[in-house]
């Protein structure tokens, strides 16, 4: 794998970084991120949480809900979901 450098501005200034460089892909990993959006009832929005997966069991949808009630969530009226297994 090469590293190239890579100058950045930021607010604290300038730096030099190293950015690994990977023509083949063999340090890339494909994963999912799942992200609970809660709607309050004044019409506030919230992120209830970040999740990442590699596929979609049931199981693993009800440890994100069962982590979401954990953190706090009493009531859920309604969800919406890309057909998520676990959510019927």
């Amino acid at each position: 794998m090469a590293i190239s450098s890579k100058k950045i501005k930021t607010s604290y200034g300038e730096d030099q970084i190293k950015v690994p460089r990977d023509r083949e892909g063999s340090n890339v990993i494909n994963k999912t991120i799942y992200i609970g959006v809660g709607l309050r009832i004044d019409g506030t929005k919230e992120v209830l949480g970040l999740w990442f997966g590699k596929n979609e069991p049931s199981s693993f949808s009800m440890s994100v809900l069962t982590d979401i009630k954990a953190h706090g969530t009493k009531d859920m009226l309604n969800t919406a979901t890309d057909n998520l297994n676990g959510f019927t």
